[in-house]
């Protein structure tokens, strides 16, 4: 593949070849991770560089760059130089973001600019041996055009602390306040108590005293959000979508709270942008139900000629179960495949890492890498369709969030509900391997984790069926506090 350099060249008509290069990217990243090459093709670091060439002169620096830091991540690669696993994670993870953006830039103009930056810099970071890349990407000039990492870095080191955390304090406040704001929709049903633009001044405000335009983007996408809400009339959501919406702010707040202790947790931010875009994914499906009941209800009908197992049920478990949506086999079988791998190897990591913690459960480290386990088959549950497990995942990351916040205290329940959790998901993988539906109620599990979440019992709301039925006891059997 070639592309020819004539002329400024402009997205729209660049877009059929970026597409084209992208889609054969992604194959050779795929045929690489599932084994079935031992090394990327030579070709990937001159197909990155031909399109970083496109990306300079259609005037898209930032997707140029990754382009470039992709091209010498796939030489490093080949070349042996470095960590195979951890360039195959970086690697693939920057080349998907890259094709998510150049889609969004492409239909609507925007994209995230700070996710880009941050994968160029991952990117720097994993070949920071090799004296040239940073010139390569550009990294001074990259801090020039969005210098929030180094802004961020002289923030948290000002002698002015008193000032620095007044502003924060404000942005704190003003969160606090749109997330009350937030719920008072969700009690009344009413968009008009919802935030309105008006709402963020003051986080705005603070953030460019601070010089921090980049998080203003972010500040921007809840807007963006909160407004399709209203020009929607949503009057009325499901439960997904209002965790969605109060984890995103959650996540933005625990970033200020990371920033006042003078801790750059660059990865709070991402999270906060992956919640609003679950958000607007959820919603996306969400108003396609309500203009298409008939597709509802054929998934209902469907739903119902499974055979069916003794099932528990309560008002508050039915509508967990009700909020779920179907697992979709409609992806690509090797994507699939890759999820399917994936999975394993995550679940085989939290094996370990749970030993660990249950001998010692201060240590927040291991915590935080099992948390993270739960935060990828969340998001590649999602991806590819594998809803049961993404969606327990989801509850169990978010419930353990609140422990690493230390707003929620560890007990011997919670930490027999998560070897529980742990012993489960793997069913639900096999289940989602065999394309048939869950053989385990992931709603069980989802409502355990959300009544730790807040602070009940455990079993709340969760009802055996007839105790003399084994089938039952087996496969659904939630745990009890008094065994502890």
């Amino acid at each position: 593949m070639s592309i020819q350099h004539n002329e400024l060249p402009s997205l729209d008509w660049l877009m059929p070849t970026f597409e084209e290069y992208m889609t054969a990217l992604t194959n050779q990243w795929q045929t690489y991770q599932d084994g079935k090459s031992n090394a990327i093709s030579e070709d990937m670091a001159q197909d990155y560089h031909q399109l970083s060439g496109a990306m300079t002169m259609a005037n898209m620096p930032l997707f140029a760059t990754l382009a470039t830091g992709l091209s010498l991540l796939s030489q490093h690669i080949n070349e042996a130089r470095i960590d195979k696993s951890k360039a195959l994670s970086i690697g693939f993870s920057a080349h998907k973001l890259l094709q998510v953006e150049l889609n969004k830039c492409s239909l609507s103009g925007n994209y995230h600019k700070l996710l880009l930056i941050t994968s160029i810099r991952r990117i720097a970071e994993l070949l920071a041996d090799d004296d040239s890349v940073a010139e390569k990407l550009n990294i001074a000039e990259l801090n020039k055009l969005s210098p929030i990492n180094s802004n961020l870095t002289k923030l948290v080191a000002v002698n002015d602390s008193i000032k620095q955390a007044q502003l924060l304090r404000q942005i704190r406040i003003s969160l606090e306040n749109i997330k009350n704001e937030f719920k008072q929709y969700t009690n009344e049903s009413d968009v008009s108590q919802l935030p309105i633009e008006e709402s963020f001044d003051a986080i705005r405000d603070n953030l460019s005293t601070m010089k921090l335009i980049e998080v203003i983007e972010v500040v921007d996408e809840f807007v963006e959000l909160f407004n399709r809400f209203r020009e929607n009339q949503l009057n009325e959501v499901n439960w997904d979508i209002s965790e969605a919406v109060l984890a995103s702010i959650n996540e933005f707040e625990l970033f200020f709270d990371n920033l006042a202790q003078k801790i750059v947790n660059m990865d709070k931010l991402e999270e906060t942008l992956d919640h609003i875009n679950h958000t607007n994914s959820l919603i996306n499906q969400f108003l396609q139900e309500k203009e298409d009941k008939s597709t509802k209800e054929e998934k209902t009908d469907k739903s119902a000629n499974v055979e069916k197992k003794p099932t528990m049920s309560s008002a508050v478990l039915d509508e967990v179960r009700n909020n779920l949506t179907a697992d979709d086999f409609s992806m690509d079988e090797e994507i699939r495949e890759i999820f399917i791998e994936e999975a394993d190897e995550v679940l085989t990591s939290m094996d370990e890492n749970y030993r660990i913690w249950k001998s010692k459960q201060d240590d927040f480290e291991v915590l935080t890498d099992i948390r993270r386990g739960f935060h990828t088959l969340k998001g590649s549950g999602r991806m590819v369709g594998a809803h049961s497990v993404g969606e327990t995942a989801w509850a169990v990351e978010n419930m353990l969030n609140r422990v690493l916040d230390k707003s929620l205290s560890t007990s011997n329940v919670l930490v027999d509900f998560i070897a529980e959790v742990k012993k489960k998901l793997p069913t639900l993988v096999d289940d989602f391997t065999k394309e048939q539906p869950p053989s385990l109620d992931p709603a069980v599990m989802i409502l355990q984790a959300n009544n730790l979440l807040a602070g009940k019992d455990i079993n709340d709301g969760v009802v055996l069926a007839d105790a003399e039925d084994d089938t039952t006891e087996a496969i659904f059997s939630p745990l009890q506090q008094n065994s502890l």
